[in-house]
């Protein structure tokens, strides 16, 4: 134990720091690190708490009785300051960045230490994000950068080192790969963009940087005398009034922009100039990067250019957009000419109808497939690969599904006031209505189902055919397991219905009923990563209970259904309780001991071992539960 005495004139106070590697409790359900103690008449600032994402470190910013503040990193005690910025953690939790004003000085601290201490720190824009910030961590977590000053210049600061002294610096951000990093910088009047120790062209002004997706490739726009040029590893496009923000394909081999002048727009895709239009939108790459796609409108009618090639003239495109298949090689569109509808698929064209359902056009998963939702002479049908389906009077728009098994085209029709799901040729039916949310295709694509109304009663449809009955009342939408191969849905018994004892509500799985409770909290179980186990939490009276496998669990005054969750390898299940005002974290329905507040977790780690922050009082602690404690608490 490491205790640090505090002096003030004639008062002596006492700050005790635990290092977690020197105090631990061990108790039947792991051990306790605490983390941090704190003199009661001191505050902690929990809206300051950060942690890392697995919970394995954690920054607790405290405040002295004279207004210092300081944080407590992992346990260890960091330097006082004035006034903190907020404390940031890379993405893998390796590295704690802060800054702290002391005097007129503002001082870095990376993991506890002071790094620099400069006259002014920027606010940069974060990697992902234009929201600003003290720090531009790399995207793999490895490295860090910052903007400072020192008198009237500024610097960027890299890993420690610091580069080139300027007037002014801007935009900081590194590469997907985090191996490079690109800065813009003023010298005079004059912008240059800095990447690998080398300087790009002068401008006036310039954007945003942009790399290819691989990190090997660099654009930017910027902007000259007026006119604006995009920049692409070092060779200036041509020049344009306006300029819109270089994006690259996929496989970063490509890049395009658009350009507008007074005597129109283009797009320029590597490097070649389009076919110019009164203005231009959505431009894209194909997720296979084989297709640039984009609209341009001439005459207040819409083009779609795929690779240079003009489709004709439109009065409309729909309002669902482009929609590629899962593979990207495939690309379809709605639109509309002289009040006929058509769909354009791989540039081909449809038969005209007289409307199409802009919320139902969709690929197979294996993209071999293309349906959609058409009216044609007043009825309503679907199309599968050009063959239309049975008809109905209207249709629920959003309904329709496509399936790998044997059924593969669904859809919810609707003809006499009654509904219907058409399955491939076959219209089943008629219903009262059918379940809002359904038809509900598995993962694999190999099942489907449905709840249907009729005379009164629920009624689940599992690849077509009624599933076992429980209940009159089927609440929610059913849910499959991650692999597709169960399936569970809620109902809720009628009273006198199976027994005299009222009604109540139970879990489905796999056409067997759960236990009975007074409601079922949880909108759909939580399914372990195989699939094969299943948890939700359930109420009778006051009391909640966490269902696992069917079984339930101790009862609690409240379980937090969202933190229920199984280990990686499917073994063991954590959630959160509430028991006589306070929380505690159960682990295969084993309590720990109770706690404050939550603070981080819980989490599984790779070992399988729970890990959580907490709070007692004013004591942060960090637990541990480890996979190979199998002993029962007495």
């Amino acid at each position: 134990m490491v205790t640090l005495i505090l002096r003030r004139g004639s008062e002596m106070r006492t700050w005790i720091i635990l290092a977690s590697c020197l105090f631990q409790v061990h108790s039947a359900m792991g051990e306790e690190q605490l983390l941090c103690r704190v003199a009661d008449d001191w505050r902690v600032h929990r809206t300051y708490l950060s942690a890392t994402p697995s919970g394995c470190h954690a920054a607790l910013v405290v405040s002295e009785r004279d207004g210092n503040y300081r944080v407590v990193l992992d346990g260890a005690l960091g330097p006082r300051f004035e006034a903190l910025a907020g404390v940031h953690f890379n993405p893998k939790g390796t590295l704690c960045f802060y800054v702290g004003n002391k005097g007129r000085k503002r001082c870095v601290v990376v993991n506890g230490r002071v790094e620099m201490e400069c006259d002014s720190i920027m606010s940069t824009c974060i990697n992902g994000s234009d929201e600003p910030g003290p720090c531009a961590f790399s995207p793999d977590g490895r490295r860090y950068a910052f903007v400072a000053s020192e008198g009237t210049h500024w610097t960027a600061v890299v890993d420690q080192k610091k580069g080139q002294k300027h007037d002014r610096v801007g935009w900081c951000r590194f590469s997907p790969e985090g191996t490079r990093l690109a800065y813009l910088a003023w010298d005079g009047q004059k912008a240059r963009y800095h990447l690998d120790g080398k300087q790009g062209l002068a401008c006036d002004e310039a954007g945003p940087p942009c790399f290819s997706p691989d990190g090997q490739r660099f654009a930017y726009c910027i902007k000259e005398d007026g006119k604006e040029r995009v920049v692409v590893d070092e060779e200036a496009g041509p020049v344009f009034d306006k300029i819109g923000a270089p994006i690259f394909s996929p496989d970063s081999r490509r890049v395009a922009y658009h350009g507008r002048n007074d005597n129109g727009a283009v797009v320029v895709v590597d490097g070649k100039v389009g076919p110019r239009f009164d203005r231009i939108c959505d431009v894209l790459f194909s997720p296979d990067s084989t297709k640039c796609v984009y609209v341009g409108v001439r005459d207040n009618k819409p083009i779609v250019v795929v690779n240079g090639r003009e489709s004709q003239a439109y009065d409309h495109l729909g309002k669902s957009g482009f929609r590629f298949s899962p593979d990207g090689s495939r690309l379809a569109y709605v639109a509309v000419t002289q009040e006929r509808w058509v769909v354009v698929i791989d540039e081909q064209t449809t038969k005209q109808y007289d409307g199409i359902s802009n919320d139902d056009v969709l690929f197979s998963t294996d993209s071999k497939h293309f349906a959609y939702i058409a009216l044609d002479g007043g009825k309503w049908s679907s199309v599968l690969d050009g063959n239309s389906g049975p008809e109905t009077d209207a249709i629920a728009f959003g309904s329709l599904r496509l399936s790998s098994g044997t059924k593969r085209r669904l859809h919810v029709g609707f003809e006499g006031g009654r509904s219907f799901l058409v399955v491939d040729d076959e219209k089943l039916g008629p219903y009262d209505s059918v379940r809002k949310g359904c038809p509900v295709v598995s993962p694999d694509g190999a099942k489907v189902v449905c709840v249907v109304s009729r005379d009164g009663k629920d009624h689940v449809l599992l690849d077509g055919r009624e599933a076992s009955r429980f209940g009159d009342i089927v609440v929610g939408v059913p849910a499959f397991s991650p692999d597709g191969k169960h399936l569970t849905y809620v109902v809720e018994r009628r009273p006198g219905l199976f027994d005299k004892r009222g009604g109540g509500q139970c879990v489905v799985y796999d056409a067997t009923a759960g236990p009975e409770y007074d409601e079922i909290l949880s909108p759909m179980p939580v399914f372990s990563a195989d699939g094969k186990r299943w948890a939700y939490v359930a109420r009778s009276g006051e009391r909640r209970y966490a269902v696992v496998d069917g079984q339930p669990g101790p009862a609690f005054g409240g379980i937090d259904a969202g933190t229920m969750a199984f280990s990686p390898d499917s073994s063991r299940i954590v959630y959160v309780a509430d028991t006589g005002g306070q929380r505690v974290v159960v682990v295969d329905g084993r309590s720990a001991p109770p706690i404050t507040s939550l603070t981080c977790g819980p989490v599984f780690l790779k070992d399988g071992t729970v890990e959580y922050l907490a709070m007692k009082g004013q004591d942060l602690y960090r637990v541990r539960i480890p996979c190979q404690d199998t002993r029962r608490q007495e």
